[in-house]
């Protein structure tokens, strides 16, 4: 089995810094990603929207599943958050110290999409 993230709504986010979005994503922990974001690159574009993602079986159709809430920082390169499940699932109060630990920012800039799990980041 394996698992193939389709970033195909990628022009069309959903969120803008200031804007609501109907998401049922936890905003508390949502705006603790943005500010840790808007600290690391404070010139920049915030966007969100979530990727649809399918899994794939052999002999079997492919099967659309669970969407993953991605954070989108832009300016002349784009640089991409993919936000797992089992991070958001994390209590608010490690979030932000996850965040600096793993230094996801720096992660983003040399992989330019990093997968931020509840163990970690995995660069793609």
């Amino acid at each position: 089995m394996a698992l193939h993230v389709a970033l195909s709504d990628r022009g069309k986010p959903l969120f803008e810094t200031g804007d609501s979005v109907d998401c049922a994503c936890d905003s508390e922990k949502l705006q603790v990603i943005r500010t840790y974001l808007h600290e690391r690159f404070p010139d920049r574009a915030v966007h969100e929207f979530h990727s649809r993602s399918f899994i794939v079986v052999p002999g079997c159709r492919p099967a659309w599943c669970a969407n993953f809430h991605v954070i989108s920082i832009s300016d002349e390169r784009s640089y991409y958050a993919v936000l797992t499940g089992r991070f958001l699932a994390q209590p608010l109060s490690e979030l932000q110290e996850h965040l600096r630990w793993w230094d996801l920012a720096s992660a983003m800039q040399v992989d330019r999409t990093v997968i931020v799990d509840g163990d970690g980041l995995s660069l793609l």
